[in-house]
């Protein structure tokens, strides 16, 4: 995917810029059925992304008071990276009596696995000057200029497990009973340059 990125009817072309995206994506899917009664549910998932808005010019950013802009957008560049890996299993189990008319049992267990979700922030490199008056020859009302760089990688971890009962005590009631458990865990890293 490919498409403008800061054009405007009052922006100059020269703080255009290009937002590309790239997603890949590999999914597996088995289902496993068991005895009639019973059904094991397996899903694989690998899935990266990447998206990168360079920077637009060398020029100064250019502010006048009707609106209209030009040179090096303050948001460019940047950029943001994830890779993911999905591991789920869910097992199902339908038995009829054993305490009303039947039970429909499901369980499942579900990791994502993210070690890379990396972006990065650059803009705002170039000066920025804000201007009294609709013109390159008028006063300069302020001058900005903003340095360094914004990186920072956020690495996780997502653990799912879960059990439930559909209990259908009688033809008039049914219990949905069930008991689920989540835990994210990761911490951000902040890094000089892209681990890449």
């Amino acid at each position: 995917n490919s498409q403008p990125y800061g054009g405007g009817l009052r922006a100059a072309p020269s703080g255009w810029s290009t937002s590309k995206n790239t997603f890949n994506s590999i999914n597996g899917n088995v289902n496993s059925v068991l005895g009639g009664s019973k059904l094991n549910e397996f899903i694989f998932q690998y899935a990266d992304f990447r998206n990168n808005i360079p920077l637009s010019s060398s020029d100064p950013w250019l502010v006048f008071p009707n609106g209209v802009t030009g040179g090096a957008n303050p948001n460019t560049p940047q950029s943001t990276e994830q890779t993911k890996w999905q591991f789920r299993d869910d097992f199902s189990w339908s038995i009829t009596g054993f305490g009303g008319l039947g039970h429909d049992f499901k369980a499942g267990v579900n990791w994502i696995h993210e070690p890379h979700l990396f972006a990065t922030f650059n803009g705002g490199t170039q000066p920025q000057y804000t201007f009294t008056a609709d013109s390159l020859t008028a006063p300069i009302q302020l001058v900005t200029f903003n340095g360094g760089t914004a990186n920072v990688n956020i690495p996780f971890d997502q653990y799912g497990l879960y059990i439930q009962d559909d209990w259908r005590v009688s033809s008039r009631l049914t219990l949905n009973l069930g008991l689920r458990y989540d835990l994210v865990d990761g911490m951000p890293i902040d890094q000089s340059s892209n681990p890449n």
